[in-house]
């Protein structure tokens, strides 16, 4: 019987396994998020078992794989001296359709076949759903200064202009002598004097409206950008829990398997 991966039952573990489709001895399967492997003919929609742990030897690809390298399944791979296209295991982790395990000895390019210890990847084997998880980028423009606390941030509150005045980036000096002496008489200070005084007070005026209208939509950002920072901390937690229970969920799979102990 020709085998595409032959495993050893007494180093490892079976599951039950009731195949869609009629499996060949020595496929691997995906099962339950870890890679399983037929001994013998499993016919569709009938009860068979799947190896799930033991030492496997596999036909690869021309892959130049290292003792303790990660090894996987490529379905569409060409083993070395075998039938182009009709799968093999391979190290290239972007061909790997499933992840089988890692290697205990050296399997160069010209070699035929790999040993492996199915599922054997200590504690971090079939990692292809923490992978899976991304962030968003965040890219900070801010030019704050970062901390460790994220402070109450509460906006000015709306600021209603009605000076008419005219902004022009400069705060004018209006504490010069209105022209006149005492108030009186010929000496009286002129309309025109006033009237020019008082326009450059209601500038400065809209000079300062201006500036904390400024002011405001900088408090704006600010605010934005705290929130977008504390929602993108919450989506990392999130994740990082994720992360810990795909772990958690592997390292049972293998200390049941007996090839990795977590505690």
């Amino acid at each position: 019987m020709s085998y595409k991966i032959r495993c050893f039952p007494e180093a490892g573990l079976a599951l039950d396994y009731t195949p869609g489709s009629a499996v060949a001895a020595g496929e691997p399967v995906a099962i339950a998020g870890i890679a399983g492997v037929a001994q013998s003919p499993i016919a569709a929609n009938v009860l068979g078992s799947l190896m799930i742990a033991g030492l496997c030897l596999g036909k690869k690809d021309n892959s130049d794989i290292a003792a303790g390298d990660r090894v996987g399944w490529d379905a569409n791979g060409s083993p070395v001296g075998g039938t182009a296209l009709s799968g093999a295991v391979t190290s290239d982790p972007t061909k790997v359709d499933i992840w089988l395990g890692k290697t205990v000895y050296v399997a160069g390019a010209s070699a035929t076949e790999v040993y492996f210890l199915l599922n054997g990847l200590g504690g971090l084997a079939h990692v292809a759903d923490a992978a899976a998880i991304t962030q968003d980028t965040l890219t900070d423009s801010t030019g704050g200064a970062a901390g460790t606390t994220l402070a109450a941030a509460t906006n000015v509150d709306t600021l209603t202009d009605s000076t008419s005045g005219t902004a022009d980036d400069t705060v004018a000096n209006v504490g010069t002598a209105v022209t006149g002496v005492d108030g009186s008489g010929s000496n009286a200070a002129s309309k025109a004097d006033v009237d020019t005084r008082l326009t450059a007070i209601n500038n400065n005026f809209k000079e300062l409206t201006d500036q904390v209208i400024t002011q405001k939509a900088l408090n704006t950002v600010l605010i934005n950008a705290v929130a977008s920072l504390a929602a993108q901390l919450a989506k990392v937690k999130t994740d990082a829990g994720a992360v810990r229970t795909t772990i958690a969920s592997l390292n049972v799979v293998n200390e049941r398997s007996g090839l990795v102990k977590t505690s």
